[in-house]
């Protein structure tokens, strides 16, 4: 455990991390019996360039790593669940319009920006859900959807890691699923905000790896 905490202390003083220590925040939940990717919001309104809601070189590296592990999972058969957010009608903004000022643009709701990146793409085998909020979980089939295939455990990958991968994450926490996260498959429009609530989640949601071990995990699985 002592290393779990040790990789955190190029963002977090040592003196705080003595309090998660303290309250044994960090635990690992680990992988269960079978598992499940989740991409979310790696469609184009998030990773074109010409897109006004584009992140940056943070995004472009998590689909770049996506990919790498989207091709790995369909090696070992892992079901692939893809989420995006999707609010072409009025009614599915809600407050978000006020809050996020540029979500309401009507050029940011045409089909091309709800398609997925090349590096991506779903197969016709793959379910693709639409979200109207953070969460995959919410007012979605999400959940029943997993509960049908048996999956205890998810692999999140996606953007934003402050919103919509923290929304799942905890989501996902409170319905008792093992969560794994693969650090350099997600990524946010802040450097900051993406170390920070990853090491939020490593503390009290999910275990965050490094995207080799979690292949290295899964092709253990699959050999066992």
């Amino acid at each position: 455990m002592e290393e779990i905490y040790k990789r955190w202390l190029n963002i977090i003083p040592k003196e705080e991390l003595e309090g998660y220590k303290r309250f044994g925040f960090g635990q690992r939940v680990g992988f269960g019996k079978k598992v499940c990717l989740l991409i979310v919001d790696l469609n184009n309104i998030y990773t074109k360039k010409e897109s006004e809601f584009v992140y940056g070189e943070l995004i472009d590296k998590a689909l770049e790593n996506t990919s790498t592990l989207l091709q790995e999972c369909r090696k070992l058969n892992i079901p692939i669940i893809y989420i995006r957010s999707r609010r072409d009608r009025e009614s599915l903004l809600g407050i978000q319009a006020i809050k996020w000022k540029a979500i309401s643009k009507k050029t940011l709701h045409t089909s091309d920006c709800y398609e997925f990146d090349e590096k991506i793409r779903p197969r016709k085998s793959d379910i693709i859900i639409d979200k109207s909020k953070p969460s995959a979980f919410f007012n979605t089939t999400l959940d029943n959807d997993l509960r049908f295939m048996n999956v205890d455990t998810l692999v999140i990958a996606g953007t934003s890691t402050s919103g919509c991968i923290r929304a799942t994450t905890m989501d996902a926490f409170y319905r008792d699923y093992h969560v794994i996260i693969p650090k350099e498959c997600c990524g946010d429009r802040s450097m900051q905000a993406h170390l920070h609530n990853l090491f939020d989640i490593d503390m009290k949601y999910g275990d965050v790896m490094n995207l080799k071990d979690v292949i290295k995990v899964l092709n253990v699985m699959e050999e066992n």
